[in-house]
């Protein structure tokens, strides 16, 4: 595996249903010793649920929705999830295009909703706030009834969304004061090393979550795949790849950011209450603050992941057992727990 992160071809075994990405050039499978069919990842893949049958090439959106099983018949095939456009790794999504859908994502779930609640907080508290003068409540009155209440009510369930997002990683905050903690930070660090080595490879990848005992990870490819993946993260973190176990996608950093910024709401309620400040000073800090932190996340996230929430540090690290989980995810996108033995 090259650092330059060069397309690697990937070949898929129909029988085995494993996929070849570690670089050499596949005529047959090494397993079943079948044939093999090279698969161009940056293509869509449509594939039956029921058998092997696929169709791997670009096609119009009409004519996708019509795709059925030529061996199942009545069978519709449904495209394989992070194919296409959407297969790349971190520094290949780093395009123009990509950086202005994730911008433009993060604006409409994240800072459009939370901005205006607190934008909205901040006008009530200029009308009780008895030192503003009766002409700008009557201005801040009309931006309000016809601006920031119809945006806060499209707006409402993006932020819903970034509440659960922040909330749901309250598990693992948790888990770091406790004993296993070492281990914990480790297979953090390895699981991003592993998620990072299958988009190097082109490999489609829908996150994970770690604990002191191993880590999940979500993907349509087979499990040979995720263990080799594993074996050539933890070859390359011994090797001096420190880099390899951060991620600037990491939801669990993004949620201690977002934690830390209740926090300085607390403060900022706090500094009113002692009278260190007024209501309006207390609310103008704290809109600053949700700006600083929301423009600072993703080079906040990696100091973080580097000094609290992952580790390089061990001495062996190998798989005790690779299993997949059952979830309500789309059957095409399979859960695995990597069960790992770590020797600090």
């Amino acid at each position: 595996m090259n650092k330059q992160n060069k397309y690697v071809p990937v070949y898929i075994c129909n029988k085995c249903d494993i996929l070849l990405a570690d670089g050499p050039e596949y005529t047959w499978c090494p397993k079943c010793k079948g044939k093999v069919d090279i698969m161009d990842m940056s293509k869509d893949i449509y594939a039956c649920p029921k058998c092997e049958y696929l169709i791997n090439k670009i096609l119009p959106k009409k004519e996708a929705r019509k795709l059925y099983c030529k061996k199942c018949k009545n069978i519709k095939l449904r495209k394989v999830p992070g194919t296409g456009m959407e297969v790349a790794s971190w520094k290949q999504k780093k395009t123009r295009e990509y950086l202005s859908d994730r911008l433009t994502f993060d604006f409409l779930t994240f800072i459009l909703p939370s901005g205006s609640i607190l934008l909205i907080s901040f006008i009530f508290v200029i009308f009780v706030d008895n030192s503003i003068s009766v002409i700008l409540k009557f201005m801040f009155s009309f931006a309000l009834i016809f601006f920031f209440v119809p945006l806060i009510l499209i707006m409402l369930s993006g932020f819903v969304v970034t509440a659960i997002e922040i909330f749901s990683t309250l598990d693992f905050v948790i888990m770091l004061f406790l004993k296993k903690r070492k281990k914990l930070i480790i297979n953090h660090g390895i699981e991003h090393a592993t998620i990072n080595v299958l988009l190097d490879h082109n490999l489609p990848v829908f996150g994970g979550q770690s604990d002191s005992d191993g880590f999940r990870i979500n993907t349509p490819i087979n499990a040979i795949n995720v263990g080799m993946a594993f074996i050539e993260a933890v070859r390359r973190i011994s090797g001096g790849e420190k880099a390899l176990t951060v991620s600037p996608r990491c939801g669990t950093t993004v949620g201690i950011i977002g934690l830390i910024y209740i926090a300085s709401i607390i403060t900022s309620l706090w500094l009113w209450q002692s009278k260190f400040l007024t209501l309006t000073e207390a609310y103008g800090i704290l809109i600053l603050l949700f700006f600083i932190f929301y423009f600072l996340k993703y080079p906040l996230s990696i100091t973080m992941q580097r000094v609290v929430t992952v580790s390089s540090i061990f001495t062996k690290a190998s798989i005790k057992e690779i299993k997949q989980v059952d979830t309500e995810r789309d059957e095409l996108v399979k859960t695995y727990y990597v069960s790992t033995d770590i020797n600090l």
